[in-house]
């Protein structure tokens, strides 16, 4: 079934989001038909403009190959790239938002870790433990590379 999104409340800061939010093409979700993503306008939160059903996010994840961020790497590339220089815009958005301390001692966990980006930055940049969720093959690849906590089964 598949679940439109058009007016909607955002759901960082409960702001309405319109068709006149900003948007952005999204060309990686075409796949399970997220065309786009909206902008709030309030807190800058991004949201899909479509809430994939469970039928089309297996067969994304059983079917569609995806690209290993880290392949071709060398293993002074890779260390480099878990050592980001600057914060993930998504750990910058989640404390700001919930007011979180990065050095303090909470669990984090990034379901659906793709390529494991926000993790790095989470163990780089936080005292966190952090785990990741990624029915992906290729993605799960990666995030072994990466040395990141994480399970392959969805749930």
């Amino acid at each position: 079934m598949k679940i439109p999104i058009k007016n909607d409340k955002c759901r960082g800061c409960g702001n309405q989001i319109s068709k006149n939010s900003l948007t952005k093409n999204y060309y990686y979700g075409f796949n399970i038909n997220i065309k786009r993503i909206r902008k709030c306008l309030k807190c800058g939160l991004g949201q899909v403009d479509h809430f994939p059903a469970k039928h089309e996010l297996e067969n994304y994840y059983n079917d569609t190959p995806t690209e290993n961020v880290i392949s071709g790497l060398s293993k002074d590339e890779i260390k480099k790239w878990k050592s980001p220089k600057e914060e993930d815009s998504v750990i910058r958005f989640i404390t700001s938002k919930l007011g979180l301390d990065k050095k303090a001692h909470y669990n984090f966990l990034d379901i659906g870790a793709g390529n494991g980006t926000t993790l790095v930055h989470v163990n780089y940049h936080t005292s966190w433990n952090s785990f990741g969720i990624e029915p992906n093959k290729s993605k799960q690849e990666t995030l072994e590379k990466l040395g990141v906590n994480f399970i392959s089964n969805d749930f």
